[in-house]
Parts: C-alpha cells; structure tokens; sequence
C-alpha cells in the first residue's frame, strides 16, 4: 500500500513499473496454504480395507472435498504392523498432499459379553456397563482414537489448513451422527492437541511394555 500511494504521488509515470512491483509484492505475501490443495490429497491408511477406521475415514473423505474443493483419496498400505504405511508416509514430500491415517489399535466384539467400558465414563450405547475405574480399578482410562498426521517438515499454514477442514467435518451434524451410531465420540482438535496426545500415548503404551516384559517377534 506505501508503495502505490507513492507511485500515486509521481502521477504514475512508471506504469509498467508499478505493476511489476504489485506483482511481486502479490508474490512475497503468498503462502503454500493459499493455493493449498492445488491437486487431489492421498490419504494412506496402513491397515487392510474394510476395518473399522477405513469406514470412518471415509466418511471424513467425501466432506473434505467439498470444503477443499479437491478429491481426499484412500491408498492402502497394509505390513509389518503398519510400519509400511507410516514409513511411505514419513518418507513423501512435505507438501500436504500425503497424509497418514494413524489410530490405536482397535478389537471389535462381534458375538461376546461386554464386560467394562475402558474410558473414563459409560458408553451412552451401554449405559448399564460400568467403567474398568467403577469395578476397582481407579484411574484406568483407556480409548481408541483415529487421527490425521503429515510429514514433519509440512509448512504450518498448511496444517493449520488441514486441521481447520478436519475440525469443521468433526461438526457435521450427519458426520456426528453417522459416527456416534458406531459409538464414536467427535473431538476434532488442534494439531498442538493432537501432538500432546500422541506424546502421551507413546510413553503411556512404552512403560506398559516394559513393565509386562512383552517382547517384539520379528
């Protein structure tokens, strides 16, 4: 704005100057978010298709289109106990368009008893059963969780962008709707929440591991 109110002043005797310095100055405020997505996003799920978080994800696909205008694509690489999928993952350029689809492991009961909620209050969907903590167990909380997570190096704006889109899908009336039937909670944090979380966890699930001696077979 100085600029051109200087220019103005000069009775714009350099108009092809002028507008080459509007250009460039167009050019220098520009960020990576504000073209972002310029191309279909690949999402890649580590697990086989068909499981329980290929569902929810889907659902989040179809809404992140609409809100960003480009196609939120599934790729599935399943191994090695989804070691393939986060390395391919940690491996792509850092530029927004390969996400990772990571969650807690996950066991669905088909035909058994349900014998205590893991998390720290009762399922609505089965308000008789009694939490871990109310049968002795005080303090045990324990939830699955599903999340989306980008390369280290991703420029902010672009997963603040990501992160905004994620938590507007997480309002979704239909979204909260569809999810919750399967007995899903909608959080839609911020990527500094979601980080704190995944810190937690690893060094929550690290100690259980060592105190239980469980050792890893290759």
């Amino acid at each position: 704005m100085q600029v051109s109110r200087f220019l103005r002043a000069r009775h714009l005797r350099h108009p092809a100057t002028f507008a080459s310095l509007l250009i460039s100055g167009a050019a220098l405020a520009q960020s990576p978010a504000d073209a972002y997505p310029g191309k279909p996003v690949t999402v890649i799920v580590a697990q086989t298709p068909g499981g329980p978080n290929d569902q929810e994800a889907r659902v989040y696909m179809g809404r992140m289109q609409t809100i960003l205008g480009q196609p939120f694509v599934l790729d599935f690489k399943p191994g090695a106990g989804s070691v393939i999928g986060t390395q391919y993952v940690a491996r792509s350029a850092p530029d927004g368009y390969t996400l990772l689809l990571v969650a807690m492991p996950l066991l669905k009961a088909n035909k058994v008893r349900v014998l205590a909620i893991t998390d720290d209050k009762r399922s609505k969907h089965l308000p008789d059963v009694p939490t871990v903590a109310e049968q002795g167990i005080p303090g045990f909380s324990y939830s699955n969780w599903l999340g989306f997570v980008s390369p280290a190096a991703t420029p902010a704006g672009i997963v603040n962008k990501l992160a905004d889109s994620f938590a507007r899908v997480a309002r979704v009336p239909e979204v909260i709707a569809a999810l919750e039937a399967d007995g899903t909670v909608m959080v839609g944090s911020t990527p500094a929440q979601f980080r704190q979380l995944i810190a937690t966890e690893s060094v929550r699930w690290k100690k259980l591991v060592q105190d239980a001696g469980i050792k890893v077979e290759n």
